[in-house]
């Protein structure tokens, strides 16, 4: 018995033995640890060399914080070793690869949006919007026009809808009726005339185009029927809806002053505060000064979407820039909660960059 009991443990070791060798000849790399290690930290310098070749050097002026560095890094230089201080937590819609170059195609597609307001096309097939339209629209006044904003407002929280879905229907509502052509235009009226009953209804259906871009399960027809009280039917919302898109010749993505929102409230962030790290006149740890800052952040930017959604409200200013409008919010908001720069400043130099803008502009 002692000596079968000793060939099957002899049978299993040579086994064991057989299928390690097996295993470590189909996965050679685990058995030279050194070499990949040392061919891995190569490539990734390679890989670190050839983007910093193909990424030009930018020349900041002083005091602006690079908000597109040439690589990850993370919000705030701290060492509270919370997520959102490690590489990951940066968002990649904010890498160096494109960041910038964005924010310029974004401002370049604002200025061609506001030459294509400012601009009367000659043909009578083709319309152009022209923001000051109030005058155009015989049965609608600003007060009707605050009253569907403040509607709209409502219903986007009713519905928990993003804030970019409430600013664009926002401004195809204003887009769609500032509508003139050459020849209308010397009529003194809009290619696209609402009437005060039929208001609601645009509201209904530019707001339903805008969730069907935005949303990602967007609002039914039956939702806008139940939310107006049943004022429309389903065939009045979908013809209004047509009417839009036809109207606006399927264009209907627009530069709004989320647009801008995102980028603002990192120049922000970035920016080292005066009020961050101290606590009455007392030094605290790492820690606390960047959960004070992300709390900061927080409360920083539900002010600025709040202050957004008041500027939908008056009619005087659908004229203005969408990224004026953002910058003016950023900073009321960062003077209502008394956030400085390091020299004491409320617009800081990293603003008044990203933006644009400095405090006459805002003024």
């Amino acid at each position: 018995e002692n000596s079968v009991d000793t060939v099957v443990v002899t049978q299993k070791t040579s086994a064991a033995r057989a299928h390690s060798i097996k295993q470590t000849a189909m996965t050679p790399e685990l058995s030279t640890p050194t070499t990949t290690c040392a061919s891995s930290t190569c490539a990734e310098t390679k890989h670190r060399d050839a983007e910093k070749d193909r990424r030009p050097s930018r020349n900041l002026p002083q005091g602006v914080v690079d908000l597109y560095p040439s690589s990850l890094r993370p919000h705030r230089n701290c060492d509270c070793e919370l997520n959102h201080c490690t590489g990951a937590s940066l968002s990649e819609s904010f890498l160096s690869t494109y960041g910038s170059e964005y924010s310029e195609k974004l401002k370049l597609a604002e200025r061609k949006q506001q030459q294509c307001c400012n601009t009367v096309v000659v043909s009578n097939n083709h319309t152009n919007p022209d923001m000051e339209y109030m005058s155009r629209q015989p049965h609608l006044t600003p007060k009707m026009r605050a009253i569907l904003m403040d509607w709209l407002i409502e219903l986007a929280e009713e519905y928990k809808l993003h804030s970019t879905t409430l600013h664009l229907a926002a401004t195809l509502v204003d887009q769609v009726l500032a509508l003139k052509s050459k020849e209308s235009d010397e009529k003194g009226e809009s290619d696209f005339i609402v009437k005060r009953e039929q208001l609601q209804c645009l509201g209904c259906s530019c707001m339903w185009i805008a969730c069907k871009m935005e949303e990602i399960e967007p609002m039914s027809v039956d939702d806008f029927v139940y939310i107006s009280d049943s004022s429309y039917n389903r065939e009045e919302i979908a013809k209004m809806e047509l009417s839009v898109c036809m109207s606006l010749q399927f264009h209907l993505q627009h530069i709004t002053p989320i647009s801008f929102l995102h980028e603002f409230l990192r120049a922000s962030q970035e920016e080292p505060h005066m009020n961050v790290g101290s606590t009455n006149g007392g030094s605290v740890s790492s820690s606390s000064s960047c959960c004070m800052a992300r709390i900061q952040h927080s409360v920083l930017e539900h002010m600025v979407l709040y202050l957004l959604e008041l500027t939908l409200l008056p009619y005087e200013l659908v004229t203005h820039k969408p990224s004026l409008v953002t910058s003016a919010a950023v900073y009321l908001a960062r003077a209502t909660l008394g956030l400085r720069d390091a020299q004491g400043r409320i617009w800081s130099k990293s603003l008044e960059y990203y933006t644009g803008y400095d405090l006459i502009d805002l003024e």
